[in-house]
């Protein structure tokens, strides 16, 4: 899952925001229909559209007069489906078209982005056995979630329609295809 926050306004409270999720539909999917999930209060029940044949997800929400919160503030929490493949990085980029205020003036926008690489657990820019190391470890609660790429570990080995979880399966994965068990997307060979 993948956290969208406003950060630093100028010490201005944030009321509403309109914001719209790019990336490239080869590498990265929003989960449909439950992708774009609540952020902190007074955020908590977003509008959105995923479009993902054209890669586009847009989303805002309007919290109401008196709900006006300080920065920095978790909007929305995105998750992600990785369909790419072990050797492409793919980047999901979040433009906030608008950020507004308690008296709804427009306060500016901000942009940020995060790169994915299917497998790549350890977050190197590159999948190779270490990412099965890490993966493991994380698994036996050897490291933290904060030592790996949670959702590069998780897009291994897709878990069904409620999104990817991190399992030993995709730790396995990795080892085959490192081994040339697998292809760069993880199917049997």
């Amino acid at each position: 899952m993948v956290k969208v926050s406003i950060g630093d306004t100028g010490g201005t409270d944030v009321r509403a925001y309109e914001a719209i999720a790019t990336y490239n539909n080869a590498g990265i999917e929003i989960l449909d229909p439950d992708g774009v999930r609540d952020g902190d209060s007074p955020f908590d029940n977003p509008d959105s559209t995923i479009d993902n044949a054209s890669g586009n997800t847009d989303f805002d929400q309007d919290a109401g007069a008196g709900n006006e919160t300080p920065p920095p503030i978790a909007v929305v929490r995105l998750v992600p489906i990785l369909v790419g493949n072990a050797t492409t990085q793919y980047t999901l980029n979040i433009d906030f078209d608008h950020i507004y205020d308690a008296s709804l003036s427009d306060i500016g926008w901000g942009a940020n982005s995060t790169t994915f690489l299917r497998g790549d657990v350890q977050g190197d820019g590159d999948v190779d056995v270490f990412d099965r190391m890490f993966g493991s470890q994380y698994l036996a609660a050897l490291r933290t979630i904060d030592q790996i790429n949670p959702v590069n570990m998780a897009g291994v080995r897709h878990d069904g329609a409620s999104g990817d979880r991190m399992s030993v399966f995709d730790c396995m994965f990795i080892s085959q295809y490192k081994a040339a068990i697998r292809d760069a997307y993880y199917n049997l060979l």
